[in-house]
């Protein structure tokens, strides 16, 4: 899957519209994409849209590691 999916993500993400963001990532981890799940492991490690939380940070980073990123 290219990253082209999640363009509206990162310009949220970059307006520091972190809760868009989030939303975005969400679903598109919920169906297996990489990007989107190393995005949700960033955001939880940052605390941006999220409430910070290390075990999430390592539980999403793992999940795009094992499908490849």
């Amino acid at each position: 899957m290219g990253n082209n999916h999640l363009t509206d993500s990162i310009k949220a993400y970059n307006k520091q519209d972190y809760q868009t963001a989030v939303r975005i990532w969400r679903s598109y981890a919920a169906k297996g994409d990489v990007e989107a799940q190393y995005f949700l492991g960033v955001a939880y490690h940052k605390g941006h849209g999220v409430n910070k939380s290390l075990t999430q940070t390592i539980a999403w980073f793992r999940k795009a590691a094992q499908g490849g990123h």
